[in-house]
This record gives C-alpha cells, sequence and structure tokens, in this order.
C-alpha cells in the first residue's frame, strides 16, 4: 500500500503537474484525498474547473461522507469512479440487495446506513428516480406518450413530476454506465410509486441531452430498451406490463 500512495497527487497541484497532466488526455489522476490542502466543495471545483479525470484515494478506513453528498448533488460534470462506487452500494445496501458477487465492499454498511440517515430526502429522490426509469423509458415514443402515459398520469398510477431543481444531475446518471448495476439493482423489489420525471427526460440536463438520448449515446443497457422503443421492434405497451403495471389501456 505504500506504493500506492507515493504515487498518489495531493490538490493542488503544481503548474508543471497541470500542464503534465494535461497532456496526458486519458489518463486518470489518482489522489490522495485526506491529504489534499483543498477538500469538501472546493475540492470539486477545482476539478470540474481544471476538467481533470481523477480517482480518490482515502487514507483512512472511512470514506469522506460528506464529499459524497457534494458530490451526489453537484451541478458540475464530474466522474469519480470511487464515489460512484461509493454511491452505488449505498443504494443497494439501502434497497436491501448484495452485490458481493459484482463488486468489492469499499463502503461499510455503517456508513451506507448513516448516509442515508443524513440525506434521507436526497436518496429517496434518487432511488424513485431510478426505480421509475424502467417505467418512464416508454414515453421516449410519443404516440405512448400522449395515449397510454397520459392515461397512466391521469388515472394516479404514475406521478408526473417537474422540477428542474432535484438533485438528479449527470452526477448520479453516471452511476447507470457501470457495468452489472443496471441488471442488479433491477433485481431487487420496486416498492417506489412509479413518476415520469419530465424536466429530467426532457430537458437538457445531461451534457445538452434529455436523458432519454443521453442513455441512447453512451454505453448503456437501458439503451437497448430506448432504442427499441423508438424504433418499434420493442412493443412499449407490452414492456410496460411486463414490469408490473396494471391497466395500461388508455381510459
Amino acid at each position: 500500500m505504500e506504493g500506492v500512495e507515493d504515487n498518489l497527487k495531493i490538490l493542488p497541484l503544481t503548474h508543471e503537474e497541470i500542464g503534465q497532466f494535461l497532456k496526458e488526455e486519458d489518463s486518470i489522476l489518482e489522489v490522495n484525498y485526506n491529504d489534499s490542502k483543498i477538500q469538501g466543495q472546493f475540492f470539486l471545483n477545482y476539478i470540474a474547473n481544471l476538467k481533470l479525470n481523477v480517482d480518490l484515494f482515502f487514507n483512512s478506513e472511512e470514506i469522506d461522507l460528506e464529499l459524497l453528498r457534494l458530490y451526489t448533488s453537484n451541478k458540475y460534470e464530474l466522474n469519480i469512479p470511487s464515489l460512484n462506487m461509493c454511491l452505488v452500494q449505498i443504494i443497494l445496501d439501502i434497497k436491501g440487495i448484495g452485490f458481493d458477487l459484482c463488486f468489492n465492499r469499499i463502503i461499510e454498511k455503517k456508513q451506507s446506513w448513516d448516509f442515508y440517515d443524513t440525506n434521507k430526502e436526497m436518496l429517496d429522490e434518487l432511488i424513485r428516480f431510478l426505480d421509475s426509469l424502467l417505467y418512464s423509458i416508454p414515453f421516449v415514443n410519443h404516440g405512448y406518450k400522449e395515449t397510454i402515459g397520459k392515461s397512466l398520469i391521469d388515472n394516479g398510477q404514475m406521478e408526473l413530476i417537474d422540477d428542474d431543481t432535484l438533485d438528479l444531475g449527470l452526477n448520479t446518471v453516471k452511476i447507470l454506465e457501470m457495468k452489472d448495476f443496471v441488471p442488479l439493482y433491477f433485481s431487487g423489489t420496486i416498492k417506489t410509486k412509479p413518476a415520469y420525471y419530465k424536466a429530467q427526460m426532457e430537458g437538457n440536463f445531461y451534457n445538452g441531452n434529455s436523458l432519454f438520448n443521453y442513455l441512447i449515446k453512451t454505453d448503456n443497457p437501458i439503451m437497448v430498451l430506448c432504442t427499441g422503443i423508438m424504433e418499434g421492434w420493442i412493443s412499449s405497451d407490452e414492456f410496460l406490463k411486463a414490469t408490473g403495471v396494471k391497466n395500461v389501456s388508455p381510459s
């Protein structure tokens, strides 16, 4: 482990280090977070402003939960693999889904629940958002959206949420790109009421794209469903029935 730590960088970087790193566009800068002189939001701002590709090393047994909270709610485009993995494991812990066969645990269950207890509203919304993806994907088909989708919302089977202030930015959506997460997540029970998050699904929150377009453009398991429904080789009403929604025919 000492060899690993010796190669870690401490932020802020020197001018020479910045110049050297920016020449290596595809490289990932491994950072010792605890020993860095900038912390919290200043740390995230620094990474975002310099457009650094980083991953973090914590030289203690516990992940910095405040940094994870800031990262999860951050509006900047960031992609920090270790924090993505922390968020994934917390979500799976909360939903009671085992992940030992897919991921090495990096955050203790107690920390997962500590994070949930102090960020309950944010995580409940994120879990509902993720739960609702399977129900929302068929809305990419305009005909479905204006008939069956409208009926589902009108009769109360789904809720329409149109709020662009929710903490559902690109950093949270990045976890959908993680190998094994999507099939593992949807192997669990969906207990929340489905919702159509209109601002996120149709706005330009994700690198200038709606969530539909972002999922299609990225290497994502859900991309296949989006593409199939848009091109017609997956029936949107039959797909929704398969998720367990009843009475999907328009009233």
